[in-house]
């Protein structure tokens, strides 16, 4: 299955009130799949695990708390909530809480809740 974001530039304010309004109404024991425009949550400093853009992992990946990607990794990641950021590339199964794709994923998306931002790409299944 592929899933990419097509949200159009003049609608971002129409897509992040949708996207809020979908999270409110979501249960929580259930995945919900999002197409949001506006741009992902930037974490305070210290409180996140990076994977940066020269990076390249193949191997599992397991992390307490946020991980944000902006490399490539090849594999499965485990994390509580995970960004993968524009440009950044994850082959392999994810399993979290929360996932905001900006890049690309290629594998299995196994969340509670999965934000799909413009540009966004999934190929494969998402649960």
């Amino acid at each position: 299955m592929l899933f990419k974001s097509k949200a159009p530039e003049k609608d971002k304010n129409a897509a992040a009130k949708t996207a809020e309004v979908t999270e409110r109404m979501a249960p929580q024991q259930h995945s919900v799949v999002e197409q949001a425009a506006a741009t992902p949550p930037v974490p305070k400093a210290g409180t996140s695990s990076c994977i940066g853009s020269g990076m390249s992992i193949v191997g599992n990946i397991e992390c307490n708390g946020l991980a944000q990607v902006f490399g490539r990794i090849e594999g499965e990641l485990r994390t509580s909530d995970l960004l993968i950021s524009d440009g950044a590339q994850v082959e392999g199964s994810i399993i979290a809480h929360d996932v905001t794709v900006c890049g690309r994923v290629k594998g299995t998306i196994r969340a509670v809740r999965v934000r799909l931002q413009n540009g966004g790409l999934v190929e494969g299944e998402v649960a």
